[in-house]
């Protein structure tokens, strides 16, 4: 039966939480180091992970109701030229692509002051941008291609009864605005329906309906849809019941959840009922391994429910927390067996999580400091193979916990709407990403070589990547360094049949190991597997090795008038000149080495192949015994004698 939405809220029940939270987190959960971040209000925006500054590790971007958009990077720290002011506050959750062609990032949010603006990733304005609307913005915009150009349209829904459709640069999509019967809190889903090869544009209003458009703005076939109460879940496009055709899934607030085939038929086993309002969006995603996607939705009855495409009830679901909420489901690996789990956030200030069979992940639910209203995220943020969660909650707090274990790239649904684009389709295993053929040559030279990486990018669903990195790390170092890739050819766009990427650098010497990681929408591929292995290689040499030989100090013995001279013999297989030569002395009366730099003995002999002398003199030592090192620099190569370096040869011995 429909109900008010102005109905009596459920009172908030912690007992059921007892038990739960009676053995502490597990060790596998922490919050990440530099997290919680804090902003200036209540967060009442999902937060989108993306790449902002193409260095791999993801940005969190986030609304709040300060009037601000904020963005940070993986370790808490706040991204160049964030927060930004957006004049209103911003539930709406932001969505990031590259609106303008340029390869870079843009971030886009609707605000309650009648507009939605659109940042390039430094902060600043996008040319065209904000764009006014209605009335407020509390609904999420989604960017796709509708009308086949190449470039991405932003797609909105206004509490003006109208969803807008501008280009990139701002100017209106023709056909649109398009009027409904009532205000649109729904966020849109960009889902080719019709087979064309264009998406359609799915959204819900609060006129009782679930309209679809075509990208120039007439209704598709079949469509709008009625249920008994408004709309105001975002619509979850995919394959149901495995007939290669997509199917339509959405909450109301007639506690329903309904499904339609892409034609506007119900599906069978269609609408399924809970005993709350549905505001909380479904995810979608394989729970048991069948190779069939379920649907995962949490209600304001307080629970949170599965079912299979055919509307039967997954078992071990529905699950209970004893509040309500509005947060969407995200589904990911949080464990590292291969099996997905459901996070959601609630009003009773947790974050829960359980794995697939209902059973509660270890160390969850997880405690904030006021309300979740809005939809975790998670996603491997800083590149180490581990999965975070992120969610905002009331206390003006951002939080971002790590998962310890490292986790297979599991993540079907990995926050609101799906991924940074919020285009709220679900893409099969089929279509995932991977990575192979990776390889570096050549495997070895010196630091005049050219090394070049190349690896094979595969999606079978031809989806291309949205960045291919390589990473190299030297073997006396922990920091790995990250280079975007390019396509080897780049009129080759069949990802299906698997695209080579490549990078080429020249290397200081050293030990090397590397490893790729491709960034496909919302997820990442790795080579090689897990993420966070690496392959061994290049090594590197010096171009022009240096070397010291024939060190020797003369007399052996005398006294302190005794000139006392040091030689040594530098060579450099390019015949390169020394930029220093330095002879180390230690004083036994000082306890303390002091350096002298030496000279040519023959300023006439430049055959650096065949050796060089250099020389140092000096008289009027104190006695006791001397003890001393060369060293020699050639640009950044740099040799000694004794070796290693640091190790002392003995003499002279200085007597009175």
């Amino acid at each position: 039966m429909a109900k008010s939405r102005f109905g009596v809220i459920p009172i908030l029940c912690f007992l059921v939480l007892a038990a739960a939270l009676s053995a502490g987190p597990a060790w596998c959960v922490s919050l990440q180091p530099g997290w919680p971040q804090s902003t200036l209000n209540v967060i009442r925006s999902s937060a989108a992970a993306a790449d902002l500054d193409g260095d791999v590790a993801l940005e969190v971007i986030v609304g709040c109701d300060d009037g601000k958009l904020y963005a940070w990077h993986s370790d808490g720290s706040p991204v160049a030229g964030w927060p930004v002011a957006i004049g209103a506050a911003g539930w709406s959750s932001p969505v990031v692509g590259d609106l303008d062609g340029d390869g870079h990032p843009e971030i886009v949010i609707g605000t309650l002051q009648n507009a939605v603006c659109a940042l390039h990733a430094d902060g600043t304005p996008v040319a065209g941008w904000p764009q006014a609307t209605g009335a407020p913005v509390d609904g999420s915009p989604a960017l796709g291609d509708l009308d086949g150009d190449g470039t991405l349209e932003v797609v909105v829904g206004c509490r003006d009864n109208k969803v807008y459709a501008w280009h990139g640069d701002g100017t209106p999509l023709a056909g649109w605005p398009q009027t409904t019967g009532g205000w649109v809190g729904s966020s849109p889903t960009l889902a080719d329906l019709d087979g064309d090869g264009l998406p359609e544009v799915i959204v819900g209003s609060n006129d009782d309906k679930v309209h679809a458009w075509h990208g120039d703005g007439t209704p598709l076939a079949g469509w709008p849809k009625t249920t008994g109460n408004w709309v105001v879940s975002s619509p979850a496009v995919g394959d149901l019941d495995g007939d290669g055709h997509p199917e339509v899934v959405v909450g109301a607030w007639d506690d329903d959840v309904y499904a339609w085939h892409a034609d506007g038929s119900p599906v069978a086993g269609w609408p399924q009922a809970t005993h709350g309002w549905v505001e909380s969006s479904p995810a979608l995603g394989d729970l048991d391994g069948d190779g069939r996607l379920e649907v995962v939705v949490a209600s304001d009855d307080g629970k949170v429910y599965a079912w299979n495409g055919d509307g039967s009830k997954v078992s071990g679901w529905p699950q209970s927390t004893g509040s309500y909420t509005h947060s969407a489901p995200a589904l990911g690996d949080l464990d590292g067996d291969g099996r997905l789990e459901i996070v959601v956030g609630w009003m009773n200030h947790y974050v829960y999580a359980w794995h697939a069979d209902g059973s509660l992940v270890a160390g969850w639910p997880l405690v904030v400091g006021d309300r979740v209203s809005v939809s975790p995220a998670v996603a491997d943020l800083d590149g180490d193979g581990d999965v975070e969660v992120i969610v905002g909650a009331y206390d003006n707090k951002m939080y971002v916990w790590t998962c310890g274990a490292q986790t297979a790239d599991a993540r079907p649904w990995p926050m609101f709407h799906h991924d940074a684009r919020h285009t709220g389709v679900y893409r099969n295993a089929a279509s995932a990403a991977w990575l192979s053929s990776g390889y570096v040559t050549p495997q070895s030279g010196d630091t005049g070589t050219r090394f070049t990486w190349r690896v094979k990018y595969w999606n079978s669903d031809d989806v291309p990547p949205s960045a291919v990195w390589v990473a190299t790390r030297p073997a006396t170092s922990q920091t790995w360094s990250w280079r975007q890739m390019w396509a080897l050819d780049p009129a080759d766009a069949l990802c299906a049949d698997g695209k080579w990427y490549t990078y080429s650098c020249y290397l200081t010497a050293g030990d090397y190991a590397y490893r790729f990681a491709a960034q496909a929408g919302g997820s990442w591929a790795y080579w090689p597997q897990p993420a966070g292995a690496y392959q061994p290689g290049p090594t590197v040499t010096p171009a022009n090795p240096v070397a010291l030989s024939g060190g020797y100090v003369t007399p052996s013995s005398g006294t302190g008038a005794t000139q006392f001279t040091w030689r040594i013999k530098y060579w450099n297989t390019g015949n390169a000149p020394p930029d220093e030569i330095k002879v180390a002395i230690w004083f036994p009366t000082l306890k303390t080495t002091y350096w002298y730099s030496m000279w040519a003995y023959d300023p006439a002999d430049t055959n650096y192949k065949d050796g060089a002398w250099y020389t140092f003199s000096r008289r009027w030592l104190p006695p006791g015994t001397y003890y001393y090192r060369f060293a020699a620099r050639q640009g950044t190569n740099w040799a000694y004698w004794p070796k290693p370096a640091g190790s002392y040869a003995s003499g002279p011995a200085v007597g009175q």
